[in-house]
């Protein structure tokens, strides 16, 4: 099991993560396979390395999301989640695509 540590020291908690802790309970569902510990301005992630990475990902596109519009609510997360999957599934056949040339 790994573990990664992020800063949310410029972020204020409950924005993020909603009163009562509504979006990490978005958050925990939309990531069934990760632990998550919050402690202060400290978000202790921990699972397997490669599902770590990924909600890393998508953490990242959750403040930026936050950055422009200063509010997150559960369906903001699970739209921004909707996103990176379907941005992943084009990058995905993208890649699968074959060009012949003459």
């Amino acid at each position: 099991m790994a573990e990664k540590l992020l800063s949310l020291e410029n972020y204020p908690p409950l924005d993020i993560f909603g009163a009562n802790d509504i979006n990490l309970r978005t958050i925990k569902e939309l990531f069934p396979d990760l632990k998550f510990i919050v402690r202060g301005d400290i978000f202790k992630i921990v699972g397997e390395e490669k599902i770590i990475n990924s909600f890393e990902n998508y953490f990242d596109v959750i403040l930026m999301h936050y950055e422009k519009f200063k509010k997150l609510n559960p369906n903001d997360l699970k739209g921004l989640m909707s996103e990176i999957a379907e941005s992943y599934s084009k990058k995905a056949s993208a890649a699968d695509e074959v060009l012949v040339h003459g």
